[in-house]
């Protein structure tokens, strides 16, 4: 198929030349797709205080070299670089959310993008990004920027400081119920594991909330303690709702101290509430090392010591999507960029080509 409208510019990343063409879906050309924050030839001039704005390149420091990006993906696709797809603008999806530039020098700013064109962040995979060259104080580089919410600082306090409560009062009960001995019977037994399971699982919250915590595997590992702290409580409720309905069934009255049949019979419960708590944990471990999908990926320790939160958003297609095919030469043919994006549809007219044409 023979473009009508396209132009020959120099490359984002180089003094090499490119055929560009303008499309609405650039992923149905085989291209490798992402986002950039400003139209080509611009960059993101500002920072901190300073409104950051799009300002016209003036000179090659302001390059658009996404290197740093594309050169580690090329060990599984050697051709990822030579069709690629940029969409340009950028808008956070949610009104409460803020753009931020990510840094990354910083543990939680590190990122990276994968094959399909999305950014990895330490929490996890979003679409909602871009990438742009960034002027800020004469430093220049080239770094992305994604939508947060800020969570105030005063609200993780609350939590935490309602989190400590609570665990106080588990652990008083707890000392309460192993000190006396009325409580030293089957149901009290049972009640002192679902406590200890609880106490468990609030521990590892309020820490949770107190600070960062830096390193990634102490995190998850923390993860995985207050899920199986929770599911442990889960399933020690679980036992004691039918330890009472069997003695109310059955009419027998609470012992007082424990016996043969009551030791065999908290063997049992504890067999069946901490080996379904293990099942449960050990089964979200192996789905969060071998994924069968997505949905099932369970992300533990990825932004946060807990499930982690998927931020992929539906694509939704931007207006003036570039294709640059990248030419090995300045003689460059229009048949290379048909053999990339053949079969396509008629692409949209953007400003820049039709300046080009006249």
């Amino acid at each position: 198929m023979t473009w009508k409208t396209w132009c020959v510019d120099q490359d984002y990343m180089s003094r090499q030349l490119v055929a560009r063409v303008c499309t609405m879906s650039c992923s149905d050309f085989g291209a490798y797709c992402l986002k950039k924050c400003c139209h080509m030839g611009n960059h993101v001039s500002g920072c901190g205080k300073v409104r950051r704005a799009c300002k016209r390149n003036y000179d090659d420091r302001f390059l658009f070299n996404l290197s740093s990006y594309i050169e580690p993906l090329k060990s599984e696709r050697g051709d990822i670089g030579d069709v690629m797809g940029i969409q340009t603008g950028f808008k956070c999806h949610d009104n409460r959310a803020r753009k931020i530039i990510l840094n990354s020098s910083l543990i939680t700013d590190r990122h990276s993008l994968d094959m399909n064109g999305s950014l990895q962040l330490y929490h996890g995979l979003t679409s909602e990004y871009c990438l742009d060259t960034f002027e800020c104080n004469g430093k220049i580089e080239v770094a992305a920027s994604t939508c947060i919410l800020i969570v105030p600082a005063n609200h993780s306090k609350l939590i935490f400081t309602l989190l400590s409560i609570s665990v106080m009062f588990l652990i008083i009960t707890l000392v309460v119920h192993c000190s006396i001995s009325e409580f030293r019977n089957l149901h009290g037994f049972n009640l002192i594991s679902y406590i200890s399971s609880l106490l468990l699982g609030y521990l590892g919250l309020a820490r949770a909330q107190y600070g960062f915590i830096p390193d990634i595997n102490v995190c998850t590992a923390m993860g995985y303690c207050i899920y199986f702290g929770f599911m442990s409580a889960f399933m020690w409720v679980n036992v004691l709702c039918f330890d009472i309905w069997w003695k109310m069934s059955h009419m027998q009255s609470v012992q007082r101290s424990m016996n043969r049949s009551s030791w065999i019979k908290f063997i049992k419960y504890s067999l069946y509430a901490w080996g379904m708590s293990v099942c449960f944990t050990l089964t979200t471990f192996l789905l969060d090392i071998y994924p069968l999908s997505p949905i099932l990926d369970a992300e533990m320790g990825k932004g946060r010591c807990w499930f982690g939160a998927r931020l992929i958003i539906s694509n939704q297609t931007s207006n003036g999507t570039t294709l640059s095919s990248q030419a090995r030469s300045t003689n460059i043919s229009m048949t290379s960029v048909q053999t990339s994006i053949s079969n396509s549809s008629v692409p949209a007219t953007s400003p820049s080509t039709e300046k080009k044409e006249e």
